[in-house]
């Protein structure tokens, strides 16, 4: 179980055995004006693909992701 600390609290994420999520590609609009919200995505792992007139998408491989987090 990995820890990380949210708010000056240490919290407790229990990580998958495997990973179980569906198809491919992650895939994922923000909003346009969520900056931060963006941002935590492309911290994460998540690629920018484009931007349209009312989301900025991110995708991210499942291969990716169980390389960075299995």
């Amino acid at each position: 179980m990995n820890a990380i600390t949210l708010k000056g609290e240490k919290v407790y994420i229990k990580q998958p055995e495997v990973n179980e999520f569906g198809g491919e590609i992650m895939q994922d609009g923000v909003a346009i004006n969520n900056k931060i919200g963006q941002r935590a995505l492309l911290n994460f792992g998540f690629k920018h693909t484009e931007t349209t007139e009312e989301a900025f998408v991110v995708e991210m491989s499942k291969e990716k992701f169980s390389e960075m987090y299995n």
